[in-house]
């Protein structure tokens, strides 16, 4: 799990790698040996939980970690696995392709009637895909979103 955590880091998506560093915890918990482990595998979890943190905020990284920590083995495991991801999501993104692309234009300061027009959408919609972007990775403003999608590789352009 730790070293999924760091592949999804690398991938972009703070989010699934605070999810599951928060498996990994109840795992390591439940087996009772994280600190038997030493220093390398304590700094190698502070290092993908502060990349997280930067990529999500403290906000986002705290709710997603619960979510992992309180994932029953089977959800922990499709997690783990990705089979929790619906089909129409982007690599490395909780986002579906259509929010990545509201995120981007949110990045850009476009307001959410200029991302409507933008898209051909309703103002409504707009208001919808932007409150479910910032619900999904756990944001309270759009400055959030734009520091993430300033984060990830793949959407800086």
């Amino acid at each position: 799990m730790d070293a999924l955590a760091n592949a999804a880091l690398a991938a972009g998506d703070g989010v699934r790698a605070a999810r599951l560093l928060g498996v990994s915890q109840r795992l390591w918990s439940a087996a009772g040996t994280l600190r038997d482990h030493g220093p390398a595998l304590r700094a190698a979890r502070t290092a993908c939980a502060d990349g997280a943190r930067a990529l999500v905020g403290d906000e986002g990284y705290e709710s997603a970690f619960r979510q992992g920590g309180r994932a029953t083995t089977d959800e922990a495991v499709a997690h783990a696995l990705g089979a929790d991801r619906p089909a129409g999501r982007g690599a490395g993104s909780p986002l579906t392709r259509r929010e990545q692309r509201v995120a981007r234009l949110v990045a850009r300061g476009l307001t959410n009637r200029e991302i409507a027009e933008r898209l051909v959408i309703s103002r409504r919609t707009a208001d919808s895909h932007v409150e479910h972007i910032l619900a999904k990775l756990g944001f309270t403003s759009r400055t959030q979103i734009a520091v993430w999608i300033s984060g990830r590789p793949q959407d800086r352009a």
